[in-house]
């Protein structure tokens, strides 16, 4: 279930309507000059129209050709990354029934805890109890550098506090690190968001900080995906 069923669906309906989805291929430029080039790590590609989902920061390296004052205008944009320890256990950590619990503590290393199986039965998780661990932090930051275990070993004495057995019921980890996943919004953000056509020719943006005024969510991704949808169609006409 979850957002790996909605993927696996999208991908179906994508390659039943004749597209093509590919896996485990990096982009490392797209240029235009009227068509547009897409190179990977694979080969190049030509396209009539590319839409761009990257955060514009990622956008502006594999796009040298941007004007420099396109890239100096939107540079400033700034976000943060998202760490998610995820552990599988034999039984709930949040013993209360709890299902998301925030953490105010500014010296605790984790900003929510998040026992899955306490709203959704276990024998969705395969009969185990599956809790994320997540926290937003800059993309510098040194947790980003440290593998998993690095990590628990900073969470440990925390999440004993919490549940001081946790570790005896603890079948596997795992780490997520993006370091991109919520944009920072000054004020008058309205007047700094990248606008959906970018200066190469048939290259549009289409990304979260783009979502302004909601926040993160799948339904404004959607909302997204069909202004910019209409946006090219009506550059066809």
């Amino acid at each position: 279930g979850g957002f790996l069923k909605f993927a696996e669906t999208l991908t179906e309906k994508v390659r039943k309507m004749g597209g093509v989805v590919l896996f485990n291929t990096e982009i490392s430029e797209i240029k235009s000059n009227g068509r547009v080039e897409v190179k990977t790590n694979r080969q190049t590609h030509t396209f009539d129209k590319v839409i761009v989902t990257l955060p514009s920061f990622f956008f502006f390296k594999i796009a040298p050709s941007l004007p420099e004052s396109y890239k100096n205008k939107y540079s400033n944009l700034k976000g943060l990354g998202a760490i998610n320890l995820v552990l599988r256990l034999r039984k709930q950590f949040l013993g209360d029934g709890s299902y998301w619990l925030s953490i105010c503590d500014t010296s605790s290393p984790i900003m929510a805890i998040v026992d899955h199986s306490n709203f959704m039965d276990v024998k969705n998780y395969s009969n185990e109890h599956l809790v994320y661990l997540g926290n937003y932090l800059p993309a510098d930051h040194k947790y980003f550098k440290m593998d998993k275990s690095e990590i628990l070993k900073i969470y440990d004495p925390f999440l004993r506090r919490l549940n001081k057995d946790y570790a005896k019921e603890l079948i596997d980890y795992e780490a997520f690190k993006v370091p991109f996943a919520q944009p920072i919004i000054p004020i008058n953000y309205s007047k700094m968001i990248p606008p959906f056509v970018t200066p190469l020719p048939n290259v549009y943006l289409a990304n979260i900080q783009q979502v302004y005024p909601w926040d993160r969510g799948t339904n404004y991704a959607v909302e997204l995906g069909a202004k910019i949808a209409d946006l090219i169609s009506n550059d066809q006409i």
